[in-house]
């Protein structure tokens, strides 16, 4: 059995707000040699709602370029509406992705019906494959497994799922029911600390921004796995327990990653969009203390 961390990347910015080609280049430098097994540029962590679709796009590019042969890319296409939404998926495939990671819509409220429709019209609309986006927390909504399975009962190209869910029994329930379907159906947490009760639920990993900082830790998680070592895995798990406090440092996180990935070596700008740019030396140096009690 084999198992995938897939890095939900951080966008390095410049001074002036735009995407710095040269800064994302360095991360996925970081993130390969690391040892990730797959990257999801412009997701949450990505801070996607902020990009032109020609920055997008450029961003895109690169991941393909530098990642093609090595690691899967999944790009997110999330967009304020479905047409946008479905232009940059298609754009994004045209470009060599190897699917796409799209949130429902938010904001107004929606019933699983509408969902449904919402994935099956771009399915059936798009030549490339589909990873579900469901975060609550951010859309108000949560998909239902049978939505789930009704979508790959129906469309071959709908091959994954991320759920963002702070209880595990939510993404056991997407196991649970949609694999019965499909086995080869993709079920990944997003939540950092749920990679061993997703693999022992029979999930394939984790779509989990930590990678951003210690791929290496999440690297050899999947080994230890993989090789049923599970001393190692609980050792790992605890490790990554003691990194949870992180997010509650700030709500938007993605500045201080990447202030801590600067710290481990990254030499990039740790400029995020507007306005998150707020991060106190207070803020800092906890974030620095809880990374060193971990990796030393």
């Amino acid at each position: 059995m084999s198992y995938d961390i897939i890095s939900p990347t951080v966008t390095i910015l410049d001074d002036n707000g735009k995407i710095d080609i040269e800064g994302n280049k360095k991360v996925i430098e970081f993130l390969l040699k690391g040892g990730v097994t797959g990257v999801a540029p412009l997701g949450s962590t990505g801070e996607f709602t902020e990009f032109t679709v020609d920055e997008k796009l450029e961003l895109i590019g690169l991941y393909v370029e530098m990642c093609k042969g090595k690691v899967p890319v999944i790009a997110g296409t999330s967009a304020r509406n479905f047409n946008e939404t479905l232009d940059l998926a298609k754009k994004a495939v045209a470009l060599g992705v190897d699917g796409v990671l799209v949130l429902p819509p938010y904001y107004f409220g929606i019933s699983q019906e509408e969902v449904y429709d919402w994935y099956s019209e771009m399915a059936r609309n798009l030549n490339g494959n589909i990873y579900i986006y469901n975060f609550p927390d951010r859309t108000g909504f949560n998909i239902a497994p049978e939505t789930i399975v009704k979508l790959v009962e129906n469309h071959t190209n709908i091959v994954g799922i991320k759920d963002s869910v702070a209880n595990p029994e939510n993404t056991k329930g997407y196991i649970y029911a949609v694999k019965k379907v499909k086995p080869d159906f993709k079920v990944y947490s997003g939540f950092d600390n749920q990679f061993t009760s997703n693999i022992l639920a029979g999930g394939d990993g984790n779509i989990s921004a930590f990678s951003n900082i210690v791929p290496e830790l999440w690297a050899s998680w999947i080994k230890a796995a993989e090789n049923k070592d599970f001393d190692e895995v609980k050792r790992i798990q605890a490790k990554v327990d003691s990194l949870m406090p992180l997010y509650a440092i700030k709500a938007n996180f993605s500045r201080l990653f990447k202030v801590l990935m600067k710290e481990r070596g990254v030499e990039i700008n740790t400029k995020s969009i507007f306005p998150f740019n707020d991060l106190t030396d207070e803020e800092v140096e906890q974030g620095k203390k809880i990374l060193q009690s971990v990796i030393g």
